[in-house]
């Protein structure tokens, strides 16, 4: 018996960009794009009524052989087993016709509770039923993994890098893959794709943005200084994006919790340096800011930017208000939650 192909897909993971994609190529599945909107529903999973999830799967595609469904959320209020259930049968029983896509912010499991062998109900539910469900995880590349990124994207593009360019671009973007993107097809533009692009061109034409370039912020939030981390912030938004410095932020902890995860098993920066695939200098930097935390407050003060991401892609706020609510949050902290 012939298996079927997946067509009820649960997306997760932090790489935005790669999740971006990933609905771009069902949305490609469509057909023409004249009729792709017609054929696609967005759906919230706060306010979403199971039934409304039904109709909605059940519709018939309009002059194209499929139609796209996307949920954000979820899981928001699958809190019971009669709920979860439904929602089971419903994803069994979607007509091959619709796509359904159930994006999940970040990612369902933790990495602490993955290493536990706690795996999410929901990811765990998928994985073992496969066949018309089918799990994506786009989790952001880090080091190597990011240089292995910046090589297929370039092939993809029909471009080449030299591996010196390569890695080269992959410690001045950090694990920004969205970025990373943007230099590559500028970096191909350049040279006409008639040569490989070079190490010369990359600190030529691409700014250093890695994540931990400047710690001003995060210096003045560790120090409790709420005066000089407000200055610090209302500085940085005179020449950038609220968004853009909101994930500067989140890049910067999460290299932090890279570092000191490294750190706290003996490590010493050339040793860091060498696993992350970041400059020396970066990895001195980074380990300087790192001594001032343990781990388990860096994961809080990550698991505080993470549920704000959520609230700002989802309109539930506004980006610079949400930075400084962070700022005043973070520099009133107790002293016992830093160390």
């Amino acid at each position: 018996m012939e298996q079927a192909s997946p067509h009820v897909f649960l997306i997760d993971g932090e790489d935005d960009f790669g999740v971006t994609g990933f609905i771009a190529s069902l949305e490609t599945r469509l057909g023409s794009p004249e009729f792709a909107g017609l054929n696609t529903t967005r759906l919230d999973g706060r306010s979403l009524d199971l039934d409304e999830l039904v109709r909605a799967c059940s519709a018939m595609p309009f002059l194209a052989s499929l139609r796209l469904v996307i949920v954000t959320q979820p899981m928001a209020r699958l809190s019971d087993n009669n709920a979860r259930d439904k929602f089971k049968k419903i994803l069994l029983s979607t007509a091959p016709t619709t796509l359904l896509a159930l994006v999940h912010p970040g990612s369902l499991t933790e990495e602490r509770e993955r290493k536990r062998g706690k795996i999410n109900w929901l990811e765990s539910w998928f994985i073992k039923t496969g066949g018309a469900l089918s799990f994506k995880h786009f989790d952001l590349p880090r080091g190597p993994e990011m240089v292995k990124w910046i090589q297929n994207r370039v092939k993809s593009a029909g471009g080449q890098f030299t591996p010196a360019a390569a890695s080269r671009l992959a410690s001045m973007v950090g694990d920004a893959p969205r970025r990373a993107d943007q230099e590559i097809l500028k970096l191909l533009e350049y040279v006409n794709y008639a040569r490989p692009v070079e190490l010369d061109d990359v600190e030529h034409l691409t700014p250093d943005s890695a994540p931990v370039g400047d710690f001003a912020l995060v210096n003045a939030m560790r120090t409790q200084d709420t005066k000089q981390a407000q200055a610090a912030l209302h500085k940085m938004l005179e020449v950038d994006e609220p968004l853009r410095i909101f994930a500067s932020i989140v890049s910067q902890f999460r290299q932090l919790i890279l570092v000191r995860e490294l750190m706290d098993r003996r490590a010493v920066e050339e040793d860091i340096a060498r696993q992350l695939n970041i400059h020396p200098y970066q990895a001195k930097l980074t380990a300087e800011h790192a001594r001032h935390f343990d781990l388990p407050a860096l994961e809080k003060i990550y698991q505080r930017l993470y549920k704000l991401d959520a609230e700002i892609k989802t309109g539930q706020i506004e980006a610079e208000l949400a930075l400084d609510l962070l700022v005043i949050e973070l520099t009133q902290k107790a002293s016992r939650s830093w160390r």
